[in-house]
């Protein structure tokens, strides 16, 4: 899907003009301005979904020719926490932001529900100075009514008052567009290229290797994927790929019979190892 003509821009309420988007001229192309956690979706074994749908985006977009990206990275590493850097981040966040946001045609931020009620407030403040168009990406499927207050005020207006917004799952667009009013929210599903060919590539009658991909955390659902693959027929099997993180119980995985952990899935090979699977969890 083109980016030019992909969507039907949002005019907003302060009616900047961002309908001009479909009017840039094809003899440059479209500078967009990429603002996203890519904090180790390179091959860290922290990556999650997230940065790595973010980064198979970004690599996309590269290859275009009619496309000149420029990128901010809002990620960081795990031990680089505490109120004074958090502070810091937010302020680098800031300046660095309101620098590339002038040179950019269109803004597009991609960020998790947690997160928007800084990031995306802030991104949207400063494309609004700026009479750029706000595209907002958000992961996960999140429902940002179940926050504190506070939190989901700014939350909905930062959705509300930006030109598009992108939600991964259908059940949220409807929620958008029917409880709160956001008539330009769009389906835009998490996706990755798959590079596998040949019979493996068939969608499979009967599906008995099954394979989860992901960090294997608690609200994910994997203490009920393990209880429910244990009741499985024994020609079933289940294996989990991903970093374990400390919500769940260290035996988790012990003495199963059905599901089995597998460690870290190295991004180089995944597409390979996907394809020995009959379905994907």
């Amino acid at each position: 899907m083109s980016w030019r003509d992909g969507f039907d821009i949002h005019q907003s309420k302060a009616e900047m003009g961002v309908t001009k988007l479909n009017d840039f001229s094809t003899k440059r192309p479209l500078r967009i301005l990429v603002i996203g956690s890519l904090d180790a979706a390179a091959g860290g074994n922290a990556a999650g979904g997230t940065t790595i749908s973010l980064r198979c985006l970004v690599d996309e977009l590269k290859r275009r020719q009619d496309v000149e990206l420029i990128v901010v990275d809002i990620g960081c590493s795990r031990d680089k926490t505490g109120l004074l850097k958090d502070i810091g981040r937010g302020l680098a966040f800031i300046r660095h932001a309101a620098q590339q946001i002038r040179r950019v045609d269109v803004v597009s931020l991609h960020t998790v529900s947690t997160k928007l009620w800084f990031t995306g407030m802030m991104t949207l403040m400063l494309s609004r100075v700026a009479h750029k168009p706000l595209l907002i990406r958000k992961f996960a499927g999140t429902d940002y009514n179940d926050f504190p207050f506070w939190k989901r005020t700014l939350t909905k207006w930062v959705l509300s008052h930006c030109d598009i917004y992108l939600a991964q799952t259908r059940y949220l667009v409807d929620v958008a567009k029917s409880r709160d009013g956001i008539s330009h929210c769009r389906w835009f599903p998490t996706h990755r290229p798959m590079n596998g060919t040949g019979e493996s590539d068939r969608v499979k009658a009967v599906c008995r290797r099954f394979i989860y991909v992901g960090q294997v955390r608690e609200y994910k659902g994997i203490i009920e994927l393990v209880e429910a693959a244990e009741r499985l027929d024994s020609a079933i099997s289940v294996d989990v790929y991903g970093p374990i993180f400390d919500d769940l119980p260290a035996d988790l995985f012990n003495h199963r019979k059905r599901i089995f952990y597998r460690g870290f899935l190295n991004q180089l090979d995944d597409d390979d190892t996907m394809q020995q699977y009959d379905a994907f969890v």
